[in-house]
C-alpha cells in the first residue's frame, strides 16, 4: 500500500493506493487490481482532480478501469475526476476513488506510479507515490482447488474496510467479501442489505469485478448485483463491493447482511458484518525524545477497535506527524458522541463500550516506509472514548519515547485454505478415503495471518492486526519488555512465540533466537533492535483417546471442548477450536469414521487435535451431565514438533456448583464448519473489582 499526502492546508489531499489482490507475489497471467482512494483533507472544496497512472509495459498490460480513463499514452493512463462518485466539488472529508485492472505478462519487479493533482481553482496540491509489485517467485492469490466446490460466504475473513458512517454524511463503504469455494464456483448474485430505518442509499455502487459481468438493482433496503454470464465472483476472492450510503441512525453499531446464491446451490448463504454510526473528533498531544526534548517528525497514531464474540473489528488507524514543537493533531477520528464525565465510565450513555482506542507514537529512520522504528512510546492498552478524551484520562497526552524493537514476521506452511491440488485429488497415493490427504497434497507457500503482540507481564496487546490476507508484517514495541506473540495463520491453528531479554540477546552480527518451528534472529541494525522471524504453520491432525471417569450409570451428555490458550494462559469464551478435526484433510469430507466419538456408557472417547510444529497451547475441557448434575475437568496441552506429547489422557470429573445455564458453541467441520451448540452446562456469574 502506498499513502501520500498533499502539503497545503486549504487544498490538501491524501492518496491511498492498494493492490486489492496482492498476496505477496503475482504470477504471469495474474489479474492485478489497484484501488486508488483520494480524500479531501483540506478545508476548501476541490473543483478538479487529475490522476496519472504510469506502468511498465514490459510487465503489465492494461485491461480496464472504473471509471473509464479520459486519455492514455505509452505506459500511461489519465483521468479527470471531477464528479466521481460525488458531484463536483469534492467537499472536505469526502473521498473519490478509481479501480485499475492489469494483467501480469512477464516475471520481474516493477513499480506502478501514481500522481494526483487537485485544485480549488487557485491553489494546486500535488501528491505522488508508487506501489511495487513482484511477478513470479511464488505466492499468488488463494485459489479454491480448481473445481466447483462451494461452502458459502466466509464470515471470518469478510469485512467492511473502515466500517463506520459519519452521521448525516454520505460515505463510501467498501465490503471485502471472501468465499469458501473452488475456482470454478461462481455466484448468480450477491446482495447487501442495510438496516430498514435510518439509512439512505445514494444511488452509487462499484466493484472490483468487471462491470460487464453484472448488473445492479435495488429493492427496498437492498442492493443486488446479478450475474450477466458465468464469470461473476468466481473462486474464494476477495472481491470488493462499494456502496454510497448515509446514516441518520443513533450512534452505535449495526449490521449489514451480505447474501449470495452460487451456481451450485439453490439455497441462499448469508453473513452479517458490523458497522458503526459515528461522529468524529480530533485528538492532540506532544511527543518527546529519549532526552525529554520535543520531537519533530514522530508519527502519533490511534488504532480504533471494537471487540465482540465474532472477533476483533478494525475500525481504522488514524495518524499525524509532529511539528517542530513536537505537537500532533489527529483529526477525523470516529467516535460515539460519548459523555466525558468521569462517573459515566465505559458502557455508559452513548455506547462508548463498543469502540476502544490504542494510542502510540514512534520515530522511524526510513520515512515514509515506516518499517524500522528507532523509538516508540510506552505500551498502552485499548481504552474507551471517554477515558481517551477526558481531562481525567489521556486528553492532551505527553508521550515520551524509548528505544524500540522492530519485528518482521512471515508465516509459511501448507495451503490448507485452498485444499489439495487438482493433481493430488486424482492421485490415490496422495489423497484417498482411507487415510485422507498427505502433506504433499497441499502446496507449501506464504500464509496470510493476523497477530497479537502482548506484554507478558501486563497481559494486554501492544500491537495487533485482525486482517488475515497479509503475508508479512512490520510492527514495533519498547525493547525493554518481554513479549508473547500470538499468530493466527489462515486455515491453520494459533501459534505462540515468546521474545524475552531482547536488549541482552541482540547484537550487530545477529543472535539466533530460533525455536522449534521458528527461524529467527535478533540484530542491532537500522538504528533499532530488529527481530527477523519466519514461522511455520505446519501441523499434524492427531487422535487423542482415553476415558472420562464416572460413577455407575450412563452419562446423559458427554463432550470434550478444546480451547485456544492465549499468552499469559488467558482463555476466552469464544476461543473454542472446531470439532471433528479428523475431517480436515479428507477430500471429500464427511467420512464419519474420522469424526470425534464418545461412549456415554463407558466414558471412552476419541477426538482429533492439531499438533503444530511451532509452539501452541490448548486447554482441554471435559463436560458431562448426568440427571440434573453437571461435571467438569480440564487439562493443558503444550505442543510443538507436530506432536501432542501424549496419545492417551484420562479425565476425572468433579461436580460443578449449580448456577446459571450456560451453552458452549463450536464449529463442526463435518457440517461445512457450521456453528453448533455442543455443551449445555452450568456457570456462576461474578464481578471482578
Amino acid at each position: 500500500m502506498v499513502c501520500a499526502v498533499g502539503v497545503n492546508a486549504a487544498t490538501n489531499i491524501s492518496v491511498n493506493k492498494t493492490a486489492l489482490n496482492d498476496y505477496g507475489n503475482f504470477e504471469i497471467d495474474s489479474i492485478i487490481i489497484f484501488q486508488i482512494n483520494i480524500t479531501n483533507i483540506g478545508t476548501e472544496n476541490i473543483t478538479e482532480i487529475n490522476v496519472t497512472d504510469t506502468y511498465n509495459e514490459t510487465y503489465l498490460i492494461y485491461n480496464n478501469s472504473l471509471p473509464p480513463y479520459n486519455s492514455s499514452g505509452t505506459g500511461e493512463i489519465n483521468w479527470t475526476l471531477i464528479s466521481f462518485p460525488f458531484p463536483s466539488p469534492l467537499q472536505p472529508t469526502n473521498t473519490t476513488l478509481l479501480f485499475v485492472n492489469f494483467t501480469a505478462i512477464a516475471n520481474g519487479s516493477s513499480n506502478n506510479y501514481i500522481n494526483v493533482t487537485a485544485t480549488n481553482g487557485i491553489i494546486i496540491a500535488n501528491s505522488p507515490g508508487s506501489y511495487q509489485i513482484t511477478i513470479g517467485g511464488g505466492g499468488g492469490p488463494p485459489g479454491g482447488g480448481g473445481d466447483n466446490w462451494n461452502d458459502g460466504l466466509n464470515q471470518w475473513q469478510s469485512s467492511i474496510v473502515s466500517p463506520y458512517l459519519i452521521k448525516n454524511e454520505a460515505r463510501l463503504l467498501n465490503f471485502s467479501i471472501y468465499r469458501q469455494a473452488g475456482d470454478d464456483s461462481c455466484l448468480k448474485n450477491l446482495t447487501i442489505t442495510y438496516p430498514s430505518s435510518g439509512f439512505t442509499f445514494n444511488d452509487y455502487t462499484s466493484s472490483s469485478i468487471d462491470p460487464s459481468n453484472y448488473t445492479w438493482t435495488t429493492d427496498s433496503n437492498s442492493i443486488i448485483w446479478t450475474a450477466t454470464g458465468d464469470d461473476f465472483f468466481c473462486g474464494s476472492g476477495p472481491e470488493y463491493f462499494i456502496i454510497n450510503v448515509t446514516s441518520t441512525a443513533d450512534y452505535g453499531n449495526g449490521i449489514f447482511t451480505v447474501s449470495g446464491y452460487s451456481n451450485e446451490s439453490t439455497s441462499n448463504d448469508e453473513i452479517n458484518l458490523t458497522f458503526f454510526t459515528t461522529t468524529t473528533f480530533s485528538y492532540s498531544g506532544m511527543v518527546y525524545d529519549i532526552n525529554n526534548a520535543v520531537l519533530e517528525g514522530a508519527v502519533a497514531s490511534l488504532t480504533v477497535l471494537s471487540f465482540g464474540n465474532s472477533g476483533d473489528i478494525a475500525v481504522g488507524t488514524f495518524t499525524d506527524t509532529t511539528d517542530e514543537n513536537g505537537i500532533f493533531n489527529i483529526t477525523d477520528i470516529p467516535g460515539l458522541n460519548v459523555s466525558l464525565e468521569e462517573d459515566e465510565g465505559p458502557g455508559g450513555p452513548g455506547g462508548e463500550g463498543n469502540i476502544f482506542y490504542r494510542l502510540s507514537a514512534a520515530q522511524y529512520n526510513d520515512t515514509p516506509t515506516n518499517h524500522y522504528a528507532m523509538y516508540v512510546g510506552p505500551s498502552l492498552p485499548e481504552i474507551p472514548e471517554n477515558e481517551l478524551r477526558s481531562d481525567w484520562g489521556l486528553n492532551n497526552a505527553s508521550i515520551h519515547l524509548r528505544p524500540a524493537v522492530t519485528f518482521y514476521i512471515r508465516v509459511e506452511g501448507r495451503d490448507y485454505k485452498s485444499g489439495p491440488s487438482d493433481e493430488a485429488k486424482n492421485n490415490e497415493s496422495l489423497c484417498n478415503q482411507t487415510s485422507g490427504c498427505s502433506d504433499e497434497a497441499f502446496n507449501w507457500t506464504n500464509i496470510g495471518f493476523n497477530y497479537g503482540l502482548k506484554d507478558k507481564k501486563m497481559g494486554f496487546p501492544v500491537s495487533s492486526d485482525s486482517s488475515s490476507s497479509i503475508t508479512e508484517r512490520y510492527f514495533a514495541a519498547p525493547s525493554d519488555r518481554n513479549y508473547s506473540l500470538m499468530v493466527f495463520p489462515e486455515a491453520s491453528f494459533p501459534i505462540y512465540i515468546d521474545f524475552t531479554s531482547i536488549e541482552t540477546k541482540c547484537n550487530t552480527t545477529g543472535y539466533d533466537i530460533s525455536t522449534t518451528g521458528v527461524n529467527a534472529t535478533c540484530t542491532i541494525t537500522q538504528g533499532t533492535y530488529f527481530i527477523n522471524a519466519t514461522i511455520t504453520a505446519d501441523q499434524n491432525i492427531t487422535p487423542l483417546t482415553g476415558y472420562i471417569n464416572q460413577t455407575s450409570g450412563e452419562f446423559d451428555e458427554l463432550w470434550i471442548v478444546p480451547y485456544m490458550l492465549g499468552g499469559g494462559n488467558m482463555l476466552f469464551d469464544q476461543d473454542t477450536l472446531p470439532f471433528n478435526m479428523g475431517q480436515m484433510r479428507r477430500w471429500p469430507t464427511n467420512v464419519t469414521a474420522y469424526d470425534d466419538s464418545y461412549n456415554k456408557s463407558t466414558g471412552e472417547y476419541s477426538v482429533y487435535l492439531p499438533a503444530t510444529e511451532a509452539h501452541s497451547d490448548i486447554m482441554l475441557m471435559a463436560f458431562a451431565k448426568k440427571d440434573d448434575n453437571y461435571y467438569h475437568d480440564l487439562y493443558k496441552l503444550s505442543l510443538d514438533g507436530k506432536s501432542l506429547g501424549i496419545s492417551e489422557l484420562n479425565f476425572t470429573l468433579n461436580p460443578l456448583i449449580s448456577g446459571t445455564s450456560k451453552t458452549i458453541a463450536s464449529n463442526n467441520i463435518s457440517a461445512q464448519w457450521n456453528q453448533t451448540t455442543v455443551v449445555n452446562t452450568t456457570a456462576v456469574q461474578f464481578q471482578l473489582v
